[in-house]
């Protein structure tokens, strides 16, 4: 992974993308935007 810089940034939004899913389970739909990031 050191050697492509790229396959790394993926991986980081990957596990950004979890979060906001993880998060957004949370509260309701209608009063966070993590929503509309998760997708």
């Amino acid at each position: 992974m050191a050697g492509n810089p790229n396959a790394a940034i993926t991986e980081i939004r990957r596990d950004i993308k979890e979060s906001f899913k993880q998060v957004a389970q949370q509260f309701p739909q209608d009063l966070t935007p993590c929503n509309k990031l998760a997708k």
